[in-house]
């Protein structure tokens, strides 16, 4: 009689070169990469903190972005952060909309004084960049000599960088140029194929 031998309990997914995955298929270095890409938003920045070698971290990198496991976490991470910071198209065209959308008449009251911070309308207050503060005096209600911050310069966002990313969010530009890729997410290396020609030169007619 015989006896069967029980299964060994499974570790976990193993890669060919003996490196456990988790369970979307990457190995520890290559899952740090994918959160550290969305922090650094550079490949080779990413891959030195994700712990790889240094002086391959750029080509490391640009591999991993090839990687179609390696797409697929960062999208679902950047879903992720998204849900979790309730970001949506919708909330960032809104925002855009206030930058490219300003109107500079606003800063000012009707008669042509500018405006103090707390008195500006929430959508113009949003696309202030900087404002430069001075130190002046004044004379108060007892006609003491007082000190006061006021607003000297006040830059606002760029209407057309707004405008822009508007552009880009709708999809109203060009697409970008999209390098093919294999369907395992490696390059593709295309090479046109070489054609041979022969001229034959035409027949002469006898003199």
């Amino acid at each position: 009689m015989t006896t069967k031998k029980k299964a060994a309990p499974k570790k976990g997914k193993k890669k060919p070169t003996g490196e456990t995955v988790n369970e979307f298929g990457l190995t520890p270095k290559q899952e740090k990469f994918c959160h550290f890409y969305l922090v650094e938003l550079n490949a080779s920045k990413a891959a030195r903190q994700a712990g790889y070698s240094i002086p391959s971290a750029g080509e490391i990198g640009s591999t991993n972005l090839m990687k179609v496991e390696i797409q697929k976490r960062i999208e679902q991470l950047r879903a992720q952060m998204a849900d979790n910071h309730n970001i949506t198209k919708e909330r960032i065209a809104k925002e855009y909309a206030r930058l490219a959308y300003l109107d500079p008449r606003n800063l000012y009251h009707p008669n042509g004084t500018r405006k103090a911070i707390h008195e500006l309308d929430d959508d113009t207050a949003a696309a202030i960049n900087s404002i430069e503060m001075e130190l002046e005096s004044y004379l108060d209600d007892d006609l003491n000599i007082a000190y006061r911050y006021v607003a000297k310069k006040i830059k606002m966002v760029d209407k057309k960088g707004a405008l822009d990313s508007m552009v880009k969010l709708y999809g109203f530009a060009a697409p970008d140029k999209i390098s093919p890729v294999n369907p395992d997410g490696s390059a593709l290396n295309f090479v046109p194929p070489t054609i041979n020609v022969t001229v034959v030169p035409s027949p002469k007619d006898d003199d």
